[in-house]
This record gives structure tokens, C-alpha cells and sequence, in this order.
């Protein structure tokens, strides 16, 4: 046998050096999280064999030798006092310092091996890249990440909190989730997110943007009455005041009749206004709040129905939040009002059981609304696949044999088009072309999909005081393919007590 040799060639602009380890400028590094101290074995390694991977450094115009990769490796050298280290050392060829910049951080990111960043840093990584005025496009090239994820990495990466998260191994959407809330200064939100089951992530999430929408709504509410001179109070501010007295409690001094909104405006500094949450209905189109009886019930659950003339077909009605003022009196002789009893006493247990129920109502319909945002994301994952998941012709097969009017309820189709991403119009014809170029697979799934969307269809934010027909059935299904059932939806499945949810 013959041996081979080859001859080793130097490659044109990199050169490998022994160095003093204190010559090397370490510069800025892509690693934010702690250094030092460095670990007491990884330095007795050092002394003991050296370094033995060789760091990477870059040759700068004026000769200076700046490190790109090695920063533990070559502080522990210093520390133990090495003669030397290996240096990988490569001629700068940028022509800017964006550039060079922007080139030493992907490089840290993409070699980063043996002192491996942290999810944490390489998202704050990602925003430097992109504070240096390169494009998604560039950055995700640079780091061969996909750009969708140099977006979301650029919102996590430029929160404190975001980047805890994902050294905590959350994942980027929730570390995402995570810097909203920070960025909206609800601290409370942060903290619970930060230390809750991922399981139950997506679900906290939900409920706490539904808490925060309705709170800014409430204060959009309050500022309009604070512009109008009225002082917003609460319940507990009542409690604590002396002499006060509801609107229907009081009568105008002068004319001893009840004081109307006109006259209570005219003396608005006198007068508070507390202001009670109450679910309604109202038009889709005009927002205008709907009675009870200008609904036409019989179309609440058939698309074919026909409403009566003079009602409101439920294909335009939708559930708002709607904020109800009470007005108190909050200076009587001020307001020129006489008290006609006394509001403490018509406080009654009766009332405030009352109280207690609207407010157990509004809550359990709060956690249902947000169960439903993530049940739907759920049920995207689910239309998105090629082959259908376990039992799913079963499932489909069972449905159908015990509730055979699904597909034909109203709103039981308004949920396919987001779900298997088609035009809503002519939904029918755009739904059959997808199932006719599908394979036999994908086309039980987008049966499955049809099925699942007719019965979320019929999830209303009340399904918790009465279940639709086979709720039950439908969450079962869910939770068996990965789905976290929420307490208000074990609720709904039957297999929880409704005094047993937690509402605080």
C-alpha cells in the first residue's frame, strides 16, 4: 500500500497564532448573561491542559487582534495566567463598522458552541443586528433562522422579561406574549406568565387580555364621565364615605320629586357614578345594545330560520360588555337633594348576594371568552395537518350517527374558511375544490375540521351554564389529542363542579 500525502496550503486571509492571552482585545460580546465568576472546574481545566479548542479573532486595518468567539476561554487564560492560547485569526474584509458589527455578532451566534449562548442572548443578539439598520431578511440569513422567527426574536429580545423567559425555556411565542404584557406595564401578568405551568400558558394569557381590554375599556367609560364632571367611584370607596345616597334614593329639596339626568349633569361635582359590567346584546353592524325581546330566538341555533318582522336575526347579533352607570349622591346638601332612605340599610343580603352572582357570572363568562381564543388556535394546529389524528373517522362517524342537523346550525360553517385558510365567499365550492385536489388523508382531516368548527360554533361564553348537545364529546376529543381543558371548560364537559373554579 501505497500512503497518500498531501500538503497543507495556507488559507488567503487567516492565520493560526499562539498568543499571549492578555494581547487579545476580547471587545464586545454577543453573551449578555452571567460570565463571571467563571466556574471553579472549568478554570482548574484551563491550568491544568490549557485551551484547547483555539478561539477565533479578527485582524483589524491598524493590526489590533479582536476576539469573535472564545470569551470564557480567554478570560479563564488570563486568570490562570497562561503563556499563551490557540487564536484562529481571520483579516477584517468589511469595508464599515455597521458591518463589522453586524458580522461579529452572527458570527458569535452561529459559533458559539462550547460557551453556547443562551436563548436569551441570541434574541438580544438579533435586536443589536437589527438596531444596526439591517433588514429581517439579512439577519435571518446571517443566523439561517427562519425571518418569522427574527421578528418575534426582535419583540422577546428588547424585553427583560422576554429574554428571562426564554432562559427559563419558554417558548419564543411565549416569551412574545410575555414582552406585550410588559411592554403594557402590567407587571402582575408578567409575574404570573413567568412562573405558571407552560400548559396553562396560552390560556392565562387569553384571560389576562381579556382582563386587560375590559379595563381599558371600563376607563375609556370612566374618562368620558370624569370629562362631564362626575367623580367615579367603586364600591369600596362608598363604604368608606359617611353620607351618601343612590339616585333613586333622593329627592330634589326644592320640587321634593326625583332628581332626572339633566338636573344631576347640572351638578355633576356632587354626584358620583358607579359603573357595573353586564353582558348583552347588540347589532353587529351598528353596535346599538339590543333588548332580549327584539331577538328572534328561533335563529339562535338554524342558519335557515326566518326572524319575525320587527326582530333580530342572530346572524346579526353578537355578545358585547356593556357598562351600566348608577349614580350616587355623594354631598347632599351641595346637590340640593334630601335622602329618602338609607342606602346602608337597603344593602341587605339579598342585594349583595345579588352582587355576588353578577359578578360570578361576568368572571365564569371572562375565563369561557378566553377559553374559546385558544381552543381556536388549537383547532388551527388541527386543520393543518396532512393526516388525520387517532380515531378521528370515529369521532367524525359518531357525530354524525348522534346529531345529525350539525353542519346545518347557524354559524355551524363560519368557522371553516379561517380554519382551512379559504374565501368565505362561496365557502361551499372553495371547500370541495380543497378536498378535491387533497390527498384520501388530508381529506379526512378536512372533514374532522368541518365537524370540530359546526360544534365550536355552538360554544357561546355561557356554555357553562347550559352545554350545547354533546359538549362533552367535543372537549373530550380535544383533550385526548393534547388539548389542556381550562377549569370553565371541564365546566362545560361535565366533569367539574362550577363552585370548584377558582375566580380571584
Amino acid at each position: 500500500m501505497t500512503a497518500t500525502h498531501t500538503t497543507a496550503e495556507p488559507i488567503t486571509g487567516e492565520t493560526y497564532l499562539r498568543m499571549l492571552p492578555d494581547a487579545i482585545d476580547i471587545g464586545r460580546n454577543a453573551r449578555i448573561s452571567n460570565i463571571l465568576p467563571l466556574d471553579p472546574e472549568f478554570l482548574e481545566s484551563v491550568r491544568t491542559h490549557g485551551v484547547i479548542t483555539p478561539v477565533t479573532a479578527t485582524r483589524l486595518a491598524d493590526g489590533a487582534i479582536v476576539l469573535r468567539d472564545g470569551q470564557r476561554r480567554t478570560l479563564a487564560a488570563r486568570e490562570v495566567g497562561l503563556a499563551s492560547m490557540p487564536v484562529l485569526v481571520r483579516d477584517d474584509t468589511t469595508d464599515d463598522e455597521k458591518t463589522r458589527e453586524f458580522e461579529r455578532i452572527a458570527h458569535q451566534v452561529v459559533a458559539n458552541v462550547s460557551e453556547e449562548l443562551t436563548e436569551g442572548d441570541k434574541a438580544a443578539a438579533i435586536v443589536d443586528m437589527l438596531d444596526l439598520g439591517f433588514s429581517a431578511t439579512k439577519v435571518s440569513g446571517a443566523l439561517t433562522v427562519d425571518r418569522k422567527v427574527v421578528k418575534k426574536a426582535a419583540v422577546a429580545g428588547r424585553s427583560e422579561s422576554g429574554r428571562k423567559a426564554l432562559d427559563e425555556q419558554l417558548s419564543l411565542d411565549q416569551a412574545v406574549v410575555i414582552a406585550e404584557f410588559e411592554a403594557d406595564g402590567d407587571e402582575e401578568a408578567v409575574s404570573e406568565l413567568l412562573s405558571i405551568d407552560p400548559d396553562r400558558f396560552d390560556y392565562a394569557a387569553s384571560v389576562r387580555r381579556i382582563q386587560t381590554d375590559e379595563r381599558k375599556a371600563r376607563e375609556a367609560v370612566e374618562a368620558e364621565y370624569t370629562r362631564q364632571g362626575f367623580i367615579v367611584v367603586t364600591e369600596h370607596m362608598l363604604d368608606e364615605l359617611e353620607d351618601w345616597a343612590w339616585h333613586v334614593g333622593t329627592k330634589l329639596v326644592e320640587s321634593g320629586e326625583q332628581p332626572n339626568i339633566d338636573e344631576i349633569r347640572a351638578r355633576a361635582e356632587h354626584w358620583g357614578v358607579l359603573l357595573t359590567s353586564t353582558d348583552g346584546w347588540a347589532h353587529t353592524e351598528t353596535g346599538e345594545r339590543l333588548h332580549r325581546n327584539q331577538l328572534a330566538w328561533n335563529t339562535r341555533w338554524r342558519r335557515d330560520a326566518v326572524a319575525e318582522t320587527g326582530e333580530v336575526h342572530f346572524n346579526d347579533v353578537e355578545q358585547r360588555t356593556f357598562w351600566e352607570p348608577q349614580y350616587v349622591c355623594l354631598d347632599l346638601g351641595a346637590a340640593g337633594v334630601q335622602m329618602l332612605y338609607d342606602p346602608k340599610e337597603a344593602a341587605d343580603e339579598e342585594a349583595e348576594h345579588a352582587s355576588n352572582e353578577r359578578r360570578k357570572v361576568r368572571e365564569l363568562n371572562l375565563r369561557a371568552e378566553a377559553a374559546a381564543v385558544v381552543r381556536k388556535e388549537f383547532l388551527g394546529k388541527l386543520a393543518c395537518a396532512k393526516t388525520p389524528p387517532k380515531a378521528a373517522a370515529r369521532y367524525v362517524a359518531t357525530i354524525h350517527a348522534v346529531d345529525a342537523s350539525l353542519l346545518s346550525e347557524y354559524r355551524a360553517g363560519n368557522l371553516i374558511p379561517e380554519l382551512l385558510k379559504v374565501d368565505s365567499l362561496g365557502r361551499s365550492s372553495a371547500v370541495a375544490d380543497l378536498i378535491a385536489k387533497s390527498s384520501e388523508a388530508r381529506a379526512q382531516v378536512i372533514t374532522l375540521t368541518m365537524v370540530l368548527a359546526a360544534q365550536e360554533g355552538r360554544m357561546a361564553k355561557d356554555s357553562w351554564r347550559t352545554p350545547r348537545a354533546n359538549t362533552g364529546r367535543y372537549l373530550a376529543f380535544l383533550a385526548a389529542h393534547g388539548y389542556h381543558l381550562s377549569p370553565v371548560e371541564e365546566v362545560m364537559a361535565g366533569t367539574r363542579d362550577i363552585d370548584t373554579v377558582d375566580l380571584d
